[in-house]
């Protein structure tokens, strides 16, 4: 299975979920939004979307301009059926 992350920050990882993958063979991919410039993969690159945390809130699109197409590749992924599992990623108020 291939798994695609949605990273906010080097602090927030995937922690223990890393070594289940690897115990079923399974691969991983990264966005890592706190880079310059994030490429965002299509939905036939995963089968699986994990969204980490960060310190920002879902609604700070005008101070994080990638946050409306990391919303965008989170509603392709569940319209196309892939399994999506959010942890948290801020306030939202």
């Amino acid at each position: 299975m291939r798994i695609h992350c949605y990273q906010h920050a080097p602090f927030e990882t995937p922690g223990i979920m890393l070594d289940w993958a690897a115990r079923h063979g399974h691969s991983w991919t990264y966005t890592r939004l706190y880079e310059p410039d994030p490429e965002f993969p299509t939905t036939a690159d995963f089968d699986w979307l994990l969204v980490l945390g960060g310190v920002m809130g879902v609604h700070e699109e005008d101070h994080y301009e990638w946050l409306k197409a990391e919303k965008a590749g989170i509603r392709q992924a569940i319209a196309a059926g892939r399994v999506v599992l959010g942890i948290c990623l801020g306030p939202s108020c």
